[in-house]
């Protein structure tokens, strides 16, 4: 069997112990994109698909991805024991690409094109519906913060990032407005007391008047 059929078989086993919004199904999406946007940028395949398969490898359950800004580092560490396991030959070069993922990785070596399109991937999959929707999930671990203060951190990071591709960037230009979700639910929360409603009612309502054909194309590649 070939090392990446080997870890693909390995998946669903190894991201069992996830963290909810960085589960199986999220790294199946980042997967997708770090495909088209490598050989759209004409990247080493072979490095960027297993790095995209492993990069949240140290995200488990009751691990906040929010207050674990090493995980880049710590997820190529764990990374490449299963990838020398599996048989591949260019662990070293994979587990940098896993490094550069993150916002906080180390900046202290080069970075690479397959790097800046895993970064663009990964990034991709939270400026979506979908995207905003499991990070607020992953707020419910942290009591000292709701939806609402989760909503304004995220939508501060969604005006703030920039994509490293080109690729990247054309494909965040088109999803952007998944930002008026956090829109909405900061709004809500502002005028919840007034309405009487329940605050996940109001987020319904409000969320449910987007245009349907907008929601389906930001839901691609789910």
């Amino acid at each position: 069997m070939k090392p990446i059929d080997d870890l693909k078989t390995r998946l669903p086993k190894l991201y069992s112990e996830n963290s909810c919004d960085h589960n199986l199904a999220h790294i199946r999406r980042v997967v997708k994109r770090a495909q088209i946007i490598g050989q759209a940028e004409r990247a080493q395949l072979s490095i960027l698909l297993p790095a995209a398969m492993l990069h949240d490898i140290s995200l488990e359950k009751g691990t906040l991805h929010v207050t674990n800004k090493h995980h880049a580092t710590l997820g190529a560490k764990k990374a490449k024991v299963i990838l020398e396991d599996c048989g591949f030959a260019n662990v070293p070069q994979i587990c940098r690409v896993i490094r550069q993922h993150s916002i906080d990785s180390p900046t202290n070596e080069p970075r690479t094109l397959e790097g800046d399109c895993l970064f663009d991937a990964d990034k991709l999959d939270a400026i979506t519906p979908l995207g905003v929707a499991r990070i607020l999930q992953e707020s419910a671990l942290d009591e000292n913060r709701g939806p609402v203060e989760t909503a304004k951190r995220l939508l501060k990071w969604l005006k703030a990032v920039r994509f490293k591709t080109r690729t990247g960037r054309a494909m965040g230009r088109d999803r952007q407005e998944a930002m008026g979700f956090c829109e909405a639910i900061i709004r809500c929360a502002r005028i919840q007391p007034a309405s009487g409603k329940p605050l996940n009612v109001l987020i319904q309502d409000t969320t449910a008047k987007r245009p349907r054909n907008k929601i389906a194309r930001y839901s691609e590649a789910a």
